[in-house]
């Protein structure tokens, strides 16, 4: 039996058109309303903030030193940049004031006071999920490191010359820890009579040296520790920072 839908009885053409217009109106806005992907009431996330202080072994603040949050994770779409940047004041305290909602890492860099960066040496590196709207404290204790050296005697100004042909570092240090971490030697003095790299790693570690050059150089018995022939890693040199106070890895270019 087929039916059909019949107009209502005293119902004008036009007052028919009229309510089936409303009708059609009243359909696209409940389907905007609940379109695939939306939920009723869903908001945009709110910027929250981080903040909190920075101490050494001691417990007293580090002044002055830069703290980075780096984002880890974000479940939504985030336009700032991937790493910020702040100088924490003279009672080491820190802000990050608008901070989009993800995951980050709170990083600190203070080499000069020998304290360790803890993204770089700790084994639960400092990492928080901020959320929507949300105030978070983060407080950080630094632990203490050792500077190690790598002097580098080049009385002959060799390394300079072979910079000033090839536009190039001639002379890089980087290195392996026992923790397992890459270690990087930065140069920190360079005179007449050499160069000296330094890097800041856990008392206790041992550092396997490796220099990528193409000059010969000896240690402090008069080994050979590089290669003439190709530039490249040479085989690694132990150096312990188990003693007190900085260690110290004497080389000479020939």
């Amino acid at each position: 039996m087929l039916y059909r839908h019949q107009p209502r009885r005293g119902q004008s053409s036009a007052q028919r058109n009229r309510n089936q217009f409303v009708a059609i109106v009243l359909c696209a806005i409940v389907g905007a309303v609940f379109a695939p992907g939306q939920s009723v009431g869903a908001k945009t996330p709110s910027p929250g903030s981080i903040q909190g202080l920075v101490t050494d072994p001691t417990g007293k603040p580090v002044a002055g030193t830069a703290v980075w949050a780096i984002r880890a994770f974000s479940s939504v779409p985030v336009s700032v940049p991937i790493s910020v940047a702040v100088n924490t004041d003279a009672k080491g305290f820190y802000l990050f004031p608008t901070m989009a909602p993800a995951s980050y890492r709170i990083c600190v860099g203070s080499e000069g006071a020998m304290l360790l960066d803890p993204c770089a040496w700790s084994a639960n590196p400092p990492i928080w999920n901020l959320e929507s709207g949300q105030s978070a404290k983060v407080n950080i204790e630094l632990v203490q490191g050792v500077f190690v050296h790598v002097r580098v005697d080049d009385p002959s100004g060799a390394i300079a010359k072979v910079e000033q042909s090839s536009s190039g570092s001639a002379f890089i240090v980087s290195g392996l820890s026992t923790s397992g971490q890459r270690v990087h030697f930065l140069e920190v003095v360079s005179d007449a009579s050499g160069r000296t790299f330094r890097a800041l790693i856990p008392s206790g570690n041992n550092v396997q040296v490796q220099l990528s050059t193409p000059l010969s150089v000896t240690d402090a018995l008069g080994n050979s520790v590089s290669s003439i022939a190709t530039p490249g890693i040479t085989t690694p040199v132990a150096v312990s920072s188990t003693g007190p106070g900085e260690q110290t890895l004497r080389l000479s270019v020939r």
